[in-house]
């Protein structure tokens, strides 16, 4: 009311000299009081603070910035917007005026991070490098500005407002804060080289000090919206929403940019459907973005307001996961080409120039500003990313700039660039040494040498490979080889025309992105197989390939499902997430984890790699961290089928086994989980292939590798053992007692130096070498004093007989079915198997290894102290396929596919538990339930 009688007596010149003063938001204030009140005199009032030839002026579109305090003319338009707001659309200029003022000031008037002004005002349409200094972007600024672009959104929905309050909040507010002092700043540099200024507590009270107080009790406030009915999510940040009115519950987790996903879990929700809207962010341009329900993905694209709509009838648990394209991305200033600002995602970057010189001079009263340091350079190194848009081994994910310099198990892209280069130079000139140095051959080498540089190491553009393919091109002389360089050829010229599309097109590619995946992958084959020349498979070979290719097809296959982690994924796929992220942590027992999961350290880390590999290939997801069980699956059971081959000289029977193998239960299901076992197994088959080859250095590789997976490999020794003895009978001359003693000495530190370099990301994380004694303490200690028990533990006598499986994940989709997924094996093949092992003990002195092996990966078990389960029997039922494959060879082809095809009948009614497709409820308590101990 004294407002109203002070203003309501002004004369017009009296009205238009207090406003030409710094009067703050004045109308929006009034028109708030208004809307409780309802009291004339408050709207009145109100009106008196408009400037309505300001509004119809920008309303038309007219820029009339250039020389006004910008601090004092956004509230007006804030103002302008509540009069719409209050009285509806009678007052259409009004919203009009305030949305042609963001229009204008995001075209002509602000920086990257989204702030404006030079010394607290507008300045020339466009120049903003002109103006670019040390006074730019005052705080208050940014306060007004995100309050006026909340506003326009609550108005229209539009994307567009939501956008901008993303990039000012997170570049322009959050960035205010000094996070040690809580003291806020009152301008940004734009200007190259400066260092941000903070008030103090007892000095500086700026206008900033108080916006930038309020700035942080309000960072909660444009996170969701509804209408009532639906939700609309416009900012990515962890947060808890909690809408009463809808009985709607959700979490949202997230630490975007730092990685690309963000996920909603649901905590409660109504009966009925609500529609959850994610804002599609303007730095994702025009890449998709993945929307994956309870890990399913769903197609969904973005609506005419820029939303992604997804709805459904919300459960509690019910998980929503957005995957986002994160890249780097530049943009100009217009009145300078050459002044560039980068960005990552909503992220604007900035160059670390250390804290010296960091001096201050005064600006106006008690304002500070900072001073430039003298010996600054003003120039940064761009080209650090593991791919600069080539399509070679770094983009075989379909993604490009990412970082080479952060160290993932103690080595950094870069440096395992140029350590795999390494490796494949030397392969290369081995080649060449091979064929005596022929200088024909020098131009092979030469395009070999710049074609693998170009495929495997980092900071590589599209146009490096242009040199490598004129060499291999005149050096081709099969019509393979230049088949594969004409293909190199075709792809080079698609990468260039598409990276010159992306540098045209705001950096979006012409293809999605799994479709640049798959040419990055055909370059790698190519280029490996220029290198290596692999003999093509005779057609001898051809169903062993086909056979392969099943057992992968059916370790593949919905690999991803569950999308969680089921069983001991959480200790061991949970680990080498970890170690993804270079927590080091994960590699000390005495920490403590998250609820839920447990940092794996009870087993050598080996296996936890392949994880990470298949992490860093496929995705931090379900298929990342369960590829490498299965490709080590499928090699175990290829080494098995090579080694029935080696004792029995029977193509056959090696055809049999991979068959056996393929369709085993067991086997199977412990190549579809994210755990050691197949590792183990993997690496000890082809220890022994290479054994009975008497390649003797490879097998003791081998042996190491599967000792850095799993301890028990150890029962595999005596096996080996025989082997060498077998092919190296003890001589009895001096010369010959050496060599009985040095020999497996030499192949022992061999296999013990391959188990110890395992731990060298262990070393590489800071720990020392008593620290690495006493993990392999911890881990003894653990595995002979473990006193625990489990619902599905089981003895020996368990395994052999096939009636106690272990129950891995259950999820109950409906009244009438449900899904499980058991560690259980295929029973008429691991019975067969064993009653082939006795068949064969009437020649035991012919079948001695293939009966040793079952038997000694089993017969350990009994005595150890600890807890056990069924897949503790997987080597010795893998190997079983041997005595089945030999017992089957001897029958009448009549008899073999009676056999087999009850091994196939078996293997497709217990395929629900294998892969945990749903069932109905009759399945489990009928077939499943025949053994009771299987439940």
């Amino acid at each position: 009311d004294w407002i109203y009688n002070r203003a309501s007596g002004w004369d017009s010149a009296t009205r238009s000299r207090v406003l030409g003063m710094e009067y703050g938001g004045m109308n929006d204030v009034l028109y708030e009081l208004y809307k409780l009140t309802g009291v004339t005199n408050h709207l009145t009032a109100a009106h008196i603070f408009d400037e309505t030839n300001l509004f119809t002026t920008t309303a038309a579109g007219t820029d009339t910035l250039n020389g006004k305090h910008a601090n004092t003319t956004i509230p007006k338009f804030i103002g302008a917007l509540n009069r719409y707001r209050t009285l509806g659309t009678s007052e259409q200029s009004y919203f009009t005026a305030a949305d042609q003022f963001l229009a204008i000031v995001l075209k002509s008037h602000t920086y990257i991070t989204g702030g404006n002004s030079q010394d607290e005002h507008f300045r020339a349409p466009g120049s903003l490098n002109q103006y670019r200094d040390n006074v730019n972007n005052e705080t208050c600024n940014a306060y007004n500005m995100s309050k006026l672009a909340q506003s326009l959104f609550l108005v229209t929905g539009d994307v567009k407002y939501a956008d901008f309050y993303e990039r000012i909040h997170i570049n322009e507010i959050l960035s205010s804060i000094n996070p040690e002092t809580g003291m806020t700043t009152y301008f940004k540099a734009m200007g190259t080289g400066y260092f941000k200024v903070f008030g103090s507590a007892t000095n500086h009270f700026w206008c900033c000090t108080g916006t930038g107080m309020e700035n942080f009790t309000r960072l909660n406030d444009s996170v969701y919206f509804h209408d009532g009915k639906d939700l609309w999510v416009i900012y990515y940040v962890s947060s808890t929403l909690d809408w009463k009115d809808r009985r709607l519950s959700l979490t949202q987790t997230t630490d975007l940019p730092l990685t690309n996903k963000v996920t909603f879990t649901i905590n409660s929700a109504p009966t009925d459907a609500v529609s959850i809207k994610f804002r599609k962010p303007y730095w994702a341009g025009t890449c998709p973005i993945g929307v994956a329900v309870n890990g399913q993905a769903v197609a969904v694209t973005a609506d005419s307001s820029g939303f992604l709509s997804v709805s459904r009838v919300w459960q509690a648990n019910d998980k929503v996961e957005l995957t986002f394209p994160l890249f780097v991305q530049y943009s100009r200033l217009p009145d300078n080409q050459n002044a560039v600002a980068f960005t990552y995602g909503p992220l604007v970057l900035s160059a670390g120039l250390g804290t010296v010189d960091m001096t201050t001079t005064s600006h106006g009263v008690q304002v500070l500003k900072a001073t430039k340091p003298s010996g600054l350079q003003e120039s940064i190194a761009i080209n650090s990313g593991t791919t600069i848009n080539a399509w070679n081994l770094w983009s075989i994910q379909g993604t490009f700039w990412a970082q080479d310099n952060i160290p993932i198990l103690g080595v950094t892209a870069q440096q395992l660039g140029y350590l795999l280069f390494t490796l494949l130079a030397l392969r290369i000139l081995y080649r060449w040494y091979q064929g005596g140095w022929k200088m024909d051959e020098a131009i092979v080498t030469a395009g070999l040498l710049l074609l693998s540089f170009y495929t495997v190491t980092t900071r590589m553009h599209e146009r490096h490979l242009m040199f490598a393919l004129p060499l291999l091109l005149i050096a081709s002389r099969d019509y393979v080889s230049r088949l594969v360089t004409i293909i190199l050829s075709i792809l080079y010229c698609g990468n260039l025309v598409s990276a010159l599309y992306w540098v045209n097109h705001n950096q979006t590619w012409p293809f999605p992105n799994f479709i640049l995946a798959f040419f990055s992958w055909i370059i790698l084959f190519c280029t490996l197989y220029l290198i290596f020349r692999p003999k093509l498979p005779k057609k001898t070979a051809i169903p062993i390939a086909c056979l392969v290719f099943f057992a992968l097809f059916l370790r593949v296959v919905n690999l991803s499902h569950p999308p969680s982690m089921m069983f001991d994924e959480v200790y061991h796929s949970f680990t080498a997430k970890e170690y993804l992220h270079n927590n080091i942590a994960a590699w000390e027992w005495w920490t403590i984890p998250p609820e839920g999961f447990a940092y794996e350290w009870t087993h050598p880390p080996l296996a936890k790699y392949g994880m990470v590999i298949g992490m860093l290939i496929f995705g931090e997801n379900s298929f990342g961290w369960r590829i490498g069980s299965a490709v080590m699956g499928v090699i175990s059971l290829l080494g098995i089928s090579s080694i029935s081959f080696l004792l029995t000289k029977s193509r056959t029977i090696a055809l049999l086994v991979l068959f056996i193998g393929a369709i085993e239960g067991l086997h199977l299901v412990q190549s579809r989980i994210g755990m050691n076992d197949t590792y183990m197994l993997g690496f000890y088959t082809w220890s022994l292939v290479m054994a009975l080859r008497g390649n003797w250095k490879k097998a003791a590789i081998f042996f190491g590798l599967a000792l850095a997976s799993k301890w028990s490999s150890l029962y595999g020794i005596l096996p080996l053992a025989i082997v060498y003895l077998q092919k190296n009978p003890p001589q009895l001359t001096l010369k010959g007692i050496f060599r009985t003693i040095l020999n497996p000495i030499r192949l022992i530190l061999i296999a013990t130096i391959v188990y110890l370099l395992s731990f060298t990301p262990f070393l590489v994380a800071g720990h020392t070498t008593n620290q690495l004694i006493e993990l392999h303490k911890q881990m003894w200690h653990y595995h002979t004093h473990l006193v625990a028990t489990h619902d599905y533990q089981s003895t020996p006598i368990e395994w052999i007989t096939v009636t106690r499986p272990v129950w891995y994940w259950v999820s109950y989709t409906s009244a009438t079915h449900r899904s499980n997924i058991y560690a259980q094996g295929n029973p008429a093949i691991l019975w067969f198997g064993l009653l082939s092992l006795v068949i064969l003990l009437k020649s035991f002195r012919r079948y001695f290894l293939i009966i040793l092996i079952p038997v000694i990966f089993t017969l350990p078990w009994v005595f150890s102290p600890r807890i056990m389960f069924f897949y503790h029997y997987l080597p010795s039922a893998a190997f079983l396929a041997i005595p089945s494959a030999i017992v089957i060879s001897r029958l009448s082809l009549t008899s073999r596919y009676t056999i087999l095809g009850i091994f196939v009948l078996t293997f497709l009614l217990l395929s629900p538990l294998y892969y945990g497709y749903p069932a109905h409820n009759l399945y489990w308590e009928t077939l499943f339930s025949l053994i009771p101990s299987w439940k």
